[in-house]
C-alpha cells in the first residue's frame, strides 16, 4: 500500500500529543484499535507507552492523553485538563530510571551493581540513559523490521503421565 511513505509519523521525540489523521494526505491513515485484553488500564501503565509509540510511528489509534504521564485532571468542574508534554518526554527517555539509578548508587552500591548489572556490562550509566534511548529510537527508525530471533526447535517426549520437552520443562 505504501503507507509507510505517506505517513512518516513524528520526526522528533518531544512527548507532545500527535494525531496522524490531522496530516494532509490523499489517503487516510491505517486505523488501529487498542485491545488491552485483561490488562488494567491504569494511569502510567506500560501499554500507554506502546500506544504512544504506535501513534508517533504514524498509526491512527483513537485515544486521549488522560492516561499518559504528565496529564493532570482539572481541579474544578468546567476547567480544562492540563497535559505536560515535557513530563511525558522525560518518562519516554527514562529519567525516572536515571533518578532511581542515582539514588540506589548512593544508598546501596552492592544492590545497585546487582540490579543494574546489564546496564553496567553495556557501559550505560545514569547520565547516558537519554543517549541510549535516542540511539535505540534511531536504530528502529532506520530499520523498523529488526532482526528475527532464531526459533528453537522443541521436541516433546512422553514419560508416563508427563510430557517432557527438550528444553527441560515438564507438562
Amino acid at each position: 500500500f505504501g503507507l509507510d511513505e505517506k505517513f512518516k509519523g513524528k520526526e522528533e521525540i518531544d512527548g507532545d500529543d500527535y494525531h496522524v489523521e490531522e496530516e494532509e494526505n490523499d489517503q487516510r491513515p491505517l486505523k488501529v484499535i487498542l485491545d488491552v485484553g485483561l490488562r488494567r488500564t491504569c494511569v502510567g501503565a506500560r501499554m500507554w507507552g506502546a500506544l504512544k509509540g504506535a501513534v508517533d510511528g504514524g498509526l491512527h489509534v483513537p485515544h486521549n492523553s488522560k492516561n499518559f504521564p504528565g496529564y493532570k485532571a482539572p481541579d474544578e468542574k468546567g476547567q480544562d485538563p492540563e497535559y505536560d508534554a515535557e513530563a511525558h518526554k522525560e518518562r519516554i527517555f527514562g529519567n525516572h530510571v536515571k533518578d532511581y539509578m542515582e539514588m540506589m548508587q548512593e544508598e546501596d552500591p552492592t544492590k545497585y551493581e546487582a540490579h543494574f548489572a546489564k546496564f553496567i556490562a553495556e557501559g550505560v550509566e545514569a547520565d547516558g540513559m537519554e543517549d541510549m534511548y535516542t540511539e535505540a529510537f534511531d536504530k528502529i527508525k532506520s530499520d523498523p523490521n529488526g532482526e528475527q530471533a532464531e526459533k528453537k526447535e522443541i521436541s516433546y517426549e512422553r514419560k508416563g503421565n508427563k510430557m517432557v520437552s527438550s528444553d527441560g520443562t515438564e507438562h
